[in-house]
């Protein structure tokens, strides 16, 4: 579904010599390519704000199709497809390369919406890994449901949020930070805990897709375009902001 296989396309090479014997060489292509993102001449801003209260939602659902139908998942290297990662333990490196690949993508939109692009830093991935931490701790979950009890957490923790906020000097009563992508990504990344960085990074660009082109809501769009409606200072602060990703399973 808008990718190409992540163990790439097996074929066969076959090498014929003057006595008509053949040698056969199983060979593989693997995809990969720039990070590269089409945005539907119909899907903008202000089509974004107004479906975020359902008006006009037929418009942006039709461009929310296309948007599906013409944008395709390969990862942005070869080696992504051989790396082996667990994404409860990854490296700084790698935490690295899979924030800079969600910000490439979103960024792709968000040109083409006209609006200011999302960085990286070091200190947000600190904050990234402390609400990490903060799920993990609490047994909160996002696509698995984790039980305490007799209770099953799942969703969007806001009180670990707000607690891994603070750290760095960020004072909010909710969540104002998370974007949450979870809703059937197993059934169609096919990714567990330990898995490649070409199924993290499948991962990562199916919640985005998901978020801009799913079509039964707009605000999380609202979010990634700097969108919101009657909230102009809002966008305006995410015009230009830090970024980083988050991996639970």
């Amino acid at each position: 579904m808008h990718d190409r296989p992540f163990s790439g396309s097996s074929k066969t090479l076959a090498i014929s010599f003057p006595d008509h014997s053949a040698t056969y060489i199983p060979v593989k292509f693997y995809y990969y390519s720039q990070v590269k993102g089409y945005l539907p001449t119909n899907y903008t801003r202000t089509g974004v704000k107004e479906a975020y209260y359902n008006l006009n939602i037929a418009q942006m659902k039709k461009a929310s199709n296309e948007g599906w139908n013409k944008n395709h998942f390969y990862p942005d290297s070869k080696n992504n497809y051989t790396e082996k990662i667990n994404v409860l333990h990854l490296t700084p490196d790698q935490q690295k390369e899979l924030s800079e690949y969600a910000a490439k993508v979103i960024n792709q939109f968000r040109s083409q919406a006209g609006v200011g692009s999302w960085y990286y830093t070091d200190e947000v991935q600190s904050l990234a890994n402390d609400i990490a931490t903060e799920y993990q701790t609490h047994h909160r979950g996002i696509d698995t449901d984790y039980k305490s009890g007799q209770v099953e957490y799942r969703g969007h923790y806001g009180a670990g949020i707000i607690r891994a906020a603070a750290k760095p000097g960020i004072n909010i009563d909710d969540n104002y930070l998370e974007d949450m992508a979870s809703a059937y990504l197993n059934a169609y990344t096919t990714f567990h805990v330990n898995t490649t960085m070409a199924k993290a990074k499948h991962a990562v660009w199916y919640g985005v897709m998901q978020m801009l082109f799913d079509g039964d809501e707009y605000q999380h769009a609202a979010s990634l375009l700097s969108a919101f409606p009657d909230n102009d200072e809002w966008n305006e602060k995410e015009y230009h902001i830090l970024f980083l990703t988050l991996i639970m399973n």
